[in-house]
């Protein structure tokens, strides 16, 4: 069974430190990093809790979720004895609405959802197992209006959509994730590695996601309805810019920013 990667500590503090300033772009002008201390998290998955006014971060090491003060005070809020001690919570969304937390878990691949309106460490409402039980999920979207999540795999190029009672179907399968085939294409890395799948992704409230294919760079538009998607960017290896992107969010200009490789901004447009 495929298990995330093992990253250092450096590079587990800089995948933090440009996930708070993915996060940290939509919801303020002045960026500034949060210094925290946790024995054992291992920050895995990131999202921000505008109600609360926390963030809440994953661990790669244990099926548990903390939340992050501004003071960088840390405090447990999910530890979920259902799941397997050494399972990982990759990818984290609030469902505002509904006052939920999505997360999405690795070994097994696990989606669940508990209620941050309750004490902590928070109710669960419900945990549905993924289609593929070995799959490491790349990122997790929320539609704020029908409550769906999306759900996307990062070792198959697949998205997946649970709805509010926690049934999970295959939604997106476009053969456009496959990367283009052009003369030389063997010799790409990106070639050898897009089977790696996709990685973050979020909800635009226009009807469509974008998500985020950290093999070749590359961003696509996935229509919210049909799954139906389509590159909107080639910043892959043949554009000269950094792949192995890992996170996606649209900040409140419009601009869209990706987090793992360079970062783009344009307005998104219907």
């Amino acid at each position: 069974m495929p298990s995330p990667p093992s990253l250092s500590s450096t590079k587990r503090l800089l995948h933090f430190f440009l996930l708070v300033l993915l996060v940290g772009s939509a919801v303020a002008r002045n960026r500034h990093v949060i210094t925290f201390g946790s024995p054992g998290l291992a920050p895995a998955g990131l999202a921000w809790d505008g109600t609360a006014q926390h963030f809440l971060v994953g661990s790669r090491l244990r099926p548990a979720v903390s939340s992050v003060s501004d003071a960088g005070v840390v405090e447990a809020l999910v530890s979920d004895s259902l799941l397997p001690p050494d399972s990982s919570a990759l990818a984290l969304a609030v469902d505002n609405p509904r006052r939920r937390l999505l997360v999405a878990f690795a070994r097994p691949a696990t989606l669940a959802a508990y209620d941050l309106r309750s004490p902590r460490p928070h109710r669960r409402i419900f945990i549905s197992s993924l289609p593929d039980p070995a799959a490491v999920p790349g990122g997790i979207a929320v539609d704020s209006t029908t409550g769906d999540a999306f759900v996307t795999s990062g070792t198959r190029n697949l998205m997946w959509k649970v709805d509010l009672d926690g049934n999970p179907i295959v939604f997106s399968k476009s053969p456009n994730y496959s990367p283009p085939e052009s003369a030389g294409d063997e010799d790409r890395p990106e070639a050898a590695t897009a089977a790696g799948g996709l990685g973050g992704v979020v909800h635009v409230s226009l009807g469509f996601l974008l998500a985020v294919q950290g093999s070749t760079g590359r961003v696509f538009k996935v229509d919210a309805e049909r799954g139906a998607a389509r590159a909107v960017t080639d910043v892959g290896v043949k554009k000269g810019l950094a792949t192995e992107a890992e996170g996606v969010a649209i900040r409140s200009d419009g601009g869209g920013v990706v987090a793992g490789g360079r970062a783009f901004n344009k307005r998104w447009n219907n």
